[in-house]
């Protein structure tokens, strides 16, 4: 029990990592997130009525950036890059192992075909119904996790 006013905080770092709630935490495996996380095992915005207020915009906000990215552009890791996770002393982060603690991830971008991407440009109108398509899709999966 927490004596009366005390401050207490959460280690979002080790809830995060936890292998109650994440199989191989310190792996790097971006397919665990094709599903949702369980409930209040992933807080990247803190919770509760003090969390973040732009969380929202943010998620919304990410999900139209990666999606026009990866629309118009091809990603490919650089091939003298060396990934792996290193130790910084607060915590693990991923790094290049050739340089130890650099936080730079080396990739090669390529623009898509013009072709392709005249494809993708669409009238206003069209960019409303995607925008809409998106709030939709975020608010259901906000119901969907929270019932």
């Amino acid at each position: 029990q927490a004596p009366k006013h005390a401050e207490v905080m959460m280690a979002v770092w080790k809830l995060q990592r936890d292998p109650q709630y994440w199989e191989e935490p310190e792996e790097f495996r971006p397919e665990r997130w094709s599903k949702a996380p369980v409930p209040g095992s992933f807080v990247p915005f803190s919770d509760g009525a003090r969390g973040c207020m732009g969380r929202h915009f943010a998620r919304i906000e990410f999900l139209v950036a990666m999606a026009t990215l990866l629309q118009r552009s091809t990603f490919a890791p650089d091939p003298e890059y060396s990934f792996g996770m290193v130790f910084n002393g607060f915590g693990w982060q991923a790094s290049d192992l050739r340089v130890p603690y650099s936080r730079s991830l080396k990739l090669q971008v390529q623009a898509r075909p013009t072709a392709v991407l005249r494809s993708l440009s669409a009238p206003p109108a069209s960019w409303l119904k995607v925008a809409a398509a998106v709030v939709l899709a975020v608010v259901v999966l906000r119901l969907v996790r929270h019932g």
